[in-house]
């Protein structure tokens, strides 16, 4: 088999197309089965990610050259190819509803495939580079081990047994996301799941699509490879007190390498996000004032928007509004606040960015709206559009704690279910997580969503001295629906432990700012907090009895402790070395 680094030779210099298509074939299903994990299986999108990841191949094929193994960076470009169009928030929602049936640890030697592919591919990229080039030769291309010693330059023996620590290694992290398993095991479930077959017409799609000019899909990922990390070694420490947890952790680092190649990137990366234009939130946007500066750059603005009232058709006017969407350099969706100007005004959010055109509108006295175009399927940004407003419902209820008392400073905040499976429909109700504070009654009211929206609303109740109440989900318990319209309907916070302890490296050393986390990463019923100057933490409201305490630092590799949080009290064990 001619090696990769000759195909991307032949094509950098020689502009031979056969070197590249013969890339894309060998290599296809490994992007597209990992980019459809990272999607949630929506196939769209999977091979909207497989063209982005192929055509920032094809533009940067002559600094690839020398790549030791190709699948390491192809991987890599599909987990933050598939960041960019699935955004932070769609995935935040995910994980939320997921982490409902997911329990603190499992005790099965089987995993779970459909609780590890959901981690899967972020866990591999946080893997060191040598390790997730293990694995990715080993079960992504099933390639023999006398291959993979021939790729990374060992023996036959050196490279399986590479292939076996970077599988336990892969074991413990996902083990940090309270998924538990024997090395042996995961190997097997990889084996059999991890890498399907693409669509038959997509390989062709991509070829055709890259070589006809994908410059601008490569230049959108070329920070990608600045944040891979090398991860060393760690120890740990936990104890429990009566009501107060205390929790020691010790570190052990590791440098991460810099290169060149990353240190450019994240420059060039830099340059872009200095020169991209922004819109100030306080200032009022009209047709007049909206008229960005004379630059050398387009102008940056989104469609003219026209809201009207549903009922009357006139035009909402002289108020000021909000406006979320996305922006280069944030993963989270931007707030903006704009003035109507006879029910007008221009969305102050660039069209040409990302794969994806959201708005969400704000307008006092109306619900939600929510505005969908996708550019990478084909789909026109009008220049013009009109926004319909209707009234919202209101909905309302209490918090109370484990003892039945009113619960003052909570939060409650709600989602919307399947956001992602809208069809191809512009414009649609669904929120993007509403949230109240209660009042010194424990009592909070919402009056911004739709009324069909109600039946798909799912949310739950927290506060920093108390555990999260349990998510309530109004389709699965339809009576709710009724109950958020009347006003009694009431979420209950749990008990709340106190965790307190220090962080330190394995010198005793204190270290700032590091990361602790109770409870499983990525269950909305985590707490977490950052160490200060002396390396100590306290985190209240974390959910008596057995779970996880986390920690991780820069420049140290994350570690975990399985505790019980409750009213015994224990010695600081310390494990590891």
């Amino acid at each position: 088999m001619t090696p990769d680094t000759e195909l991307l030779t032949r094509y950098a210099t020689q502009r031979e197309e056969a070197a590249f298509a013969e890339l894309v074939q060998r290599h296809l299903d490994h992007v597209y089965s990992t980019a459809l994990r990272l999607v949630g299986g929506d196939t769209h999108l999977a091979e909207d990610v497989a063209q982005v990841v192929f055509s920032d191949l094809a533009c940067k094929a002559g600094s690839l050259r020398q790549c030791v193994a190709l699948s390491g960076w192809l991987h890599t470009s599909a987990r933050f190819a598939a960041a960019k169009v699935v955004r932070t928030e769609q995935r935040r929602r995910q994980r939320e509803q997921a982490t409902l049936t997911m329990p603190a640890t499992s005790s099965a030697s089987e995993p779970d495939w459909e609780q590890v592919r959901s981690y899967l591919d972020k866990t591999i990229g946080e893997l060191a580079d040598a390790d997730r080039d293990a694995l990715l030769l080993r079960y992504f291309e099933k390639k023999p081990f006398a291959e993979i010693g021939t790729a990374l330059g060992l023996s036959e023996n050196a490279a399986r047994m590479r292939v076996d620590r970077a599988t336990e290694r892969l074991r413990t992290r996902l083990a940090l996301r309270g998924i538990t398993s024997t090395a042996a095991a995961l190997g097997t479930a990889f084996a059999q799941n991890v890498v399907g077959t693409a669509p038959a017409t997509l390989g062709a799609q991509i070829v055709s699509h890259a070589l006809a000019g994908g410059t601008a899909a490569g230049a959108s990922g070329a920070s990608w490879l600045a944040s891979l990390t090398t991860t060393g070694k760690v120890a740990l420490a936990t104890a429990v007190v009566l009501i107060t947890a205390t929790v020691g952790v010790m570190l052990k680092p590791k440098p991460s390498p810099v290169t060149p190649d990353t240190a450019a990137t994240v420059a060039a990366d830099s340059a872009d996000t200095a020169t991209a234009q922004t819109v100030s939130a306080s200032t009022p946007i009209t047709r007049e004032s909206a008229t960005p500066v004379k630059t050398n750059a387009p102008a940056r603005h989104g469609p003219e928007l026209f809201f009207v009232d549903d009922q009357t058709g006139l035009p909402v006017t002289n108020r000021v509004i909000s406006l979320r969407g996305w922006e280069r350099g944030s993963q989270l969706l931007v707030e903006k606040t704009v003035r109507l100007d006879e029910g007008r005004c221009l969305a102050p959010f660039d069209p040409n960015y990302g794969s994806r055109y959201w708005i969400l509108t704000h307008v006092d006295g109306y619900a939600d709206v929510r505005l969908r175009w996708q550019p990478s399927r084909g789909e026109v940004i009008p220049e013009f559009y009109t926004v319909r407003l209707v009234r919202p419902a209101l909905i309302h209820g209490r918090v109370v704690d484990a003892a039945g008392n009113p619960v003052a400073g909570a939060m409650v905040g709600f989602n919307t279910e399947n956001v992602s499976a809208e069809g191809t429909t512009i414009e649609d109700h669904c929120i993007d997580y509403l949230r109240a504070t209660t009042d010194t009654d424990g009592r909070w009211q919402i009056y911004r969503l739709a009324p069909e929206m109600v039946g798909r609303l799912f949310g739950n109740a927290s506060h920093p001295d108390h555990s999260r109440s349990e998510m309530l989900f109004v389709s699965r318990q339809p009576e709710l629906a009724q109950q958020l319209l009347e006003g009694t309907v009431v979420f209950h916070l749990g008990e709340g432990i106190t965790v307190r302890g220090l962080v330190v490296d394995g010198n005793g050393q204190p270290i700032a700012d590091a990361i602790v986390r109770v409870g499983n990463l990525n269950d909305s019923r985590s707490r977490e907090a950052r160490t200060g100057s002396d390396g100590s933490f306290r985190i209240s409201g974390c959910r008596p009895g057995e779970g996880i305490v986390s920690a991780e630092a820069d420049g140290f590799a994350p570690t975990a402790l399985a505790v019980k949080l409750n009213t015994i009290l224990s010695d600081i064990i310390y494990c590891g070395s």
